[in-house]
């Protein structure tokens, strides 16, 4: 689809990642092993305000949902989910 990405999948290199590059989207998921994405949107958030980022997680928690959006979540997307459904996120911030 002509995007490049970058998948992260440890906290040691999830925050300095976003704390030092410049993403067009970030994709975050709330719950990883080892990770928290509520510590990664705000180290985001820290750094550049303008960066768009989509929640994705399983849990359809309104709660969960209101929090990360208040902590600067652009939108929230619950799994399971397809890639047309995927591409049009990702497409609405492009």
């Amino acid at each position: 689809m002509g995007h490049q990405t970058l998948a992260v999948t440890s906290k040691e290199r999830a925050i300095p990642l976003a704390r030092s590059e410049m993403f067009d989207l970030v994709l975050l998921d709330l719950i990883m092993p080892e990770l928290n994405g509520v510590s990664i949107l705000g180290a985001i958030r820290a750094q550049n305000t303008q960066v768009p980022v989509i929640v994705v997680t399983a849990l359809f928690n309104k709660e969960e949902r209101i929090r990360a959006l208040y902590m600067g979540a652009n939108d929230y997307i619950t799994k399971p989910f397809g890639f047309d459904r995927l591409l049009g996120y990702i497409h609405s911030y492009a």
